[in-house]
């Protein structure tokens, strides 16, 4: 209730890696910074032991909310190290953007895509009592939602909200519990009716094995059935 955590590094299941910055307000030192930080994150990577093509790219995403860039209408800026002669010439392991909030302002269809619908969480979301039907069509925003309006209770509202998690988790489980009983049960029932088939199929086979004259001790010996048991057939 007394931090907030706006940096997070996140790692994806190829290895390459993210650095998410949020920033309130702008000043000239936080490009420095940022890029710092994403430089660090990828000579880090380099553990005592490994080689250089153990290296994965490293990402910076930065959502800024302030405009910094006041002689362009674009939102999106996206940085690589790039050949000064041949922009199409680049070296690969570090790319940085970054998001002037702000300045995004969706108005087609297109808009709707799923960068789009995250950018319109970051400056929305502050302002939503329910959540947009549009976003219903990308989980993961939902969840962001969820999350955010989360954060804005008070210590009793989240108090009882968690209550009512636990509640859902403890109902979850008995259900859970019951089904796999059920399952078990099930499978325990199918088991029993197995073994009544097929001991019902060794008999069978035994009362075939005594019309032809074998031994009590040879159907034994073939079918496993214990030997009072195909007695008890001769009757």
């Amino acid at each position: 209730m007394k931090n907030t955590i706006v940096d997070v590094k996140c790692t994806d299941e190829t290895g390459r890696i993210f650095i998410v910055k949020m920033q309130m307000t702008w000043s000239q030192s936080f490009l420095k910074r940022f890029l710092f930080e994403t430089s660090k994150a990828y000579v880090q990577q380099l553990d005592r032991g490994k080689t250089y093509n153990t290296l994965c790219p490293v990402y910076g995403l930065a959502l800024v909310n302030q405009t910094f860039e006041h002689t362009t209408d674009d939102w999106f800026h996206h940085y690589k190290i790039t050949n000064v002669k041949d922009m199409d010439r680049t070296l690969e392991g570090m790319e940085m953007v970054l998001l002037e909030v702000p300045k995004f302002n969706p108005k087609t269809l297109e808009h709707r895509k799923v960068g789009v619908l995250w950018m319109r969480f970051l400056r929305e979301a502050i302002n939503l009592e329910a959540i947009p039907e549009e976003f219903n069509e990308r989980p993961e925003v939902v969840k962001a939602m969820e999350l955010a309006q989360e954060s804005a209770y008070t210590p009793d509202e989240l108090a009882a909200y968690d209550e009512y998690l636990d509640a859902v988790r403890v109902g979850q489980t008995v259900r859970a519990d019951s089904l796999k009983e059920g399952e078990e049960k099930g499978r325990e029932e199918g088991r029993e009716e197995e073994r009544k088939k097929n001991l019902e199929e060794k008999k069978d086979m035994a009362r075939k094995m005594l019309q032809i004259g074998m031994s009590v001790k040879d159907i034994h010996n073939v079918t496993n059935l214990p030997e009072e048991v195909v007695h008890s057939l001769l009757i």
